[in-house]
């Protein structure tokens, strides 16, 4: 009967050392199966990572470029509205010493008009004395003719 118990307790032992090898190299399989998960996933995580980096340094650099966009545009914007208050003032001056020029234009030819009407009306009186002139001129003209002529007949 000992004899039995020893052969079932043997028995036992074999089974459960087949049981223990069969887990010691289940949790091997399962050991190396984490290992190769672990090893997959850091390297996804690796990728992710400098997927990550590589978006961040495009971000920083359009972030940059947006800066330097904004920068330029608003000097830009200073330079042409510096550039446009000189020109108006330029133009306002120009368009003031222009009308100045029109006045004064205007003031002249208002005082040539009246002296071409003046020179007008002396012309005038001018060609009436001259004609009166060569009227009186014809009247003894003739009377000096007339007096010759009968100076003749006598």
């Amino acid at each position: 009967h000992v004899e039995q118990e020893k052969q079932a307790a043997l028995q036992d032992r074999v089974q459960l050392t087949g049981r223990v090898d069969t887990m010691v190299r289940a949790n091997e399989d399962l050991q190396k199966s984490l290992v190769r998960m672990e090893t997959k996933h850091n390297k996804e995580i690796k990728r992710a990572l400098e997927e990550k980096k590589w978006i961040e340094d495009k971000l920083a650099t359009a972030q940059k470029s947006i800066m330097d966009l904004a920068s330029k545009t608003k000097q830009m914007r200073s330079t042409l509205t510096s550039e446009i208050e000189e020109v108006r003032k330029r133009l306002t001056k120009e368009v003031m010493i222009l009308r100045k020029k029109l006045e004064e234009s205007e003031q002249e030819i208002s005082e040539l008009e009246e002296d071409l009407e003046l020179n007008r009306q002396e012309a005038k009186e001018v060609v009436e004395d001259l004609r009166r002139q060569v009227d009186g001129l014809q009247s003894d003209n003739i009377r000096l003719g007339n007096e010759v002529e009968s100076l003749r007949s006598d």
